[in-house]
């Protein structure tokens, strides 16, 4: 009897550890990483009558995903529908992957006696990162010139940052200091020693990318070497060598062309001689010519008076009279009296002289008769 008893006692023990195995929910996975844009799985392994999955979003929104009875096909929530699939042993298949998926999925089974076991799954959705990249600023500061580079990623989720100056870990000297999050590097009292290459990585937990820059004089004159020059420095030279090639292009034309050169002066400076001496000539003989008429009216007039015969020749139609004596200009306006041709002189001399005039050759011919 006594073995009777302790046998039934085990059975009784036996049946309830199969009844408390069969609800227990076998998570594969408490936390699980998905990639944007793939498909991802919620494993868990439990003999099932009935269950249902549901996820609480970032926002603390719980949605329903689906529900299933004794293994029968699923109700899925409209949201969910083409991107879900229920596996035999209740796992869940998650396709195209958005960041709006990210959450905790939760897994309620019902065991055949009614009773209810969970189980939870938190889903991350991550992107893979774009190449990371970086920029340069130098500026000054009151003591002295500061370097900072900035790195960053236009793609991806999560990024975390490191920095390496020449390929090696940045030294500890106290004049290099990163962000917070690593993002950003800062070099002070800036020397030509860190005019070097400097790597930014970039990774996350689906993988790492990195970028390079260096540091050159088009970022800060001290990467210019001591026999460098600067900007200003070379357009002076370039301008001052541009002059001197000028001029010795026109001096060399000058050389070559220097019999043409000259003529060409020369008959320029005769061609305006000529016409200079055209124009102080023409007046020249007009002065001398009325002086020469001037002079010899005067003698002709004492002559007159003394009883000389007297020939003038003259080269102008018209004679200054101001200078005769008031007695033979007789009669006439003021203008009549100072100007008057060879004619009137000899029209108001008659009786005393006798004058021929001819135009056609202008000769003047005075006879005096004592």
């Amino acid at each position: 009897m006594a073995l009777l008893g302790w046998g039934c006692i085990i059975c009784i023990l036996a049946a309830a550890g199969t009844i408390a195995e069969a609800v227990q929910v076998m998570v594969g996975s408490p936390v699980v990483h998905g990639i944007l844009g793939q498909s991802v799985l919620l494993s868990i392994s439990t003999p099932l009558k009935s269950m249902k999955w549901s996820v609480k979003k970032e926002d603390s929104q719980t949605v329903r995903i689906l529900k299933a009875e004794n293994k029968t096909q699923p109700e899925i929530t409209p949201t969910f529908l083409q991107r879900v699939e229920l596996l035999k042993n209740g796992s869940i298949l998650l396709r195209n992957l958005t960041f709006s998926d990210q959450g905790v999925y939760t897994v309620t089974v019902t065991d055949w006696d009614g009773r209810e076991e969970t189980g939870t799954i938190t889903l991350t959705v991550s992107a893979p990162l774009s190449e990371p990249l970086i920029s340069v600023s130098v500026r000054n500061t009151s003591h002295s010139m500061l370097l900072t580079l900035s790195c960053k990623v236009t793609e991806g989720t999560q990024p975390s940052y490191w920095w390496l100056k020449d390929g090696k870990p940045l030294p500890r000297d106290g004049r290099h200091f990163v962000s917070e999050q690593n993002s950003s590097l800062e070099v002070r009292n800036v020397t030509e020693q860190d005019c070097v290459t400097y790597t930014c990585v970039s990774w996350n937990r689906l993988g790492s990318r990195e970028a390079q820059r260096s540091v050159t004089a088009n970022d800060t004159t001290v990467c210019l070497p001591a026999w460098a020059l600067t900007q200003s420095q070379a357009l002076s030279i370039a301008a001052a060598v541009l002059c001197v090639a000028g001029l010795c292009v026109i001096l060399y034309c000058t050389k070559k062309h220097y019999q043409e050169i000259w003529q060409w002066i020369r008959g320029v400076q005769e061609e305006r001689g000529l016409e200079e001496i055209n124009r102080r000539g023409i007046g020249i003989r007009r002065d001398y010519q009325l002086d020469t008429l001037e002079e010899n009216l005067y003698n002709e007039v004492a002559d007159a008076q003394d009883g000389v015969v007297v020939s003038v020749g003259a080269v102008l139609p018209y004679s200054y009279m101001d200078f005769l004596p008031a007695g033979i200009c007789r009669g006439g306006t003021a203008e009549e009296r100072v100007y008057s041709t060879i004619e009137d002189t000899a029209a108001q001399a008659e009786g005393s002289h006798t004058h021929t005039h001819t135009r056609s050759n202008h000769i003047v011919t005075v006879e005096a008769v004592h």
